[in-house]
């Protein structure tokens, strides 16, 4: 049996990104990222895929994911001895959270500890109610007067989202069987 490699030899393999239009196209070139002053860092990735959630690919993880919603960068986590920072969280239509982590190749952690940062992230946000991550949102955006952040969010992008069934959805990715149903899913 031929490998991959072999049977492509000879083939330039382009990677295009297709705007949902399907009308648009643009090509992708790969690009050696700047060190030193002036550089293309992890904060510049961060503010990248926040402003542009659809360069992240969900749909290789999850079938029907689909896009995403950025809520917030840099949520905080309390966790023993200190707090850690979410670069992205990131809401799905269907209540899913998203936890984006920036890293770059060039960063040796990238290779080694990303996954177990990650999991990390996920434990301490699983360990939420969906009135904590409301808070946590408000004092972490610009938006500390708003009832319900998360889904003002997520509205803006879906427009037909029903609000009882999204705080639900959202209660359940987080873990918490309380308060589903009930009309009191977050402070007001």
């Amino acid at each position: 049996m031929m490998s991959l490699r072999h049977r492509l030899r000879g083939f330039k393999l382009v990677a295009l990104l297709v705007e949902s239009d399907g009308q648009r196209s643009s090509s992708f070139r790969r690009t050696r990222l700047r060190a030193g002053k002036g550089a293309q860092d992890e904060k510049w990735l961060q503010t990248l895929l926040f402003a542009r959630p659809d360069l992240v690919i969900l749909d290789r993880t999850e079938a029907d994911a689909g896009a995403f919603v950025p809520i917030v960068r840099e949520l905080p986590l309390a966790r023993e001895g200190g707090v850690v920072f979410l670069d992205i969280l990131g809401i799905s239509r269907s209540g899913r959270l998203v936890l984006v982590d920036c890293k770059l190749w060039r960063n040796p952690q990238a290779r080694r500890e990303v996954i177990a940062q990650i999991l990390e992230y996920a434990a301490l946000a699983r360990g939420l109610s969906y009135g904590d991550l409301t808070a946590k949102v408000r004092q972490s955006t610009a938006r500390p007067s708003s009832a319900n952040p998360i889904y003002e969010l997520a509205r803006q992008r879906w427009l037909d989202l029903d609000e009882s069934v999204f705080i639900d959805a959202v209660s359940r990715s987080l873990g918490c069987r309380c308060a589903m149903n009930s009309g009191a899913h977050y402070p007001l």
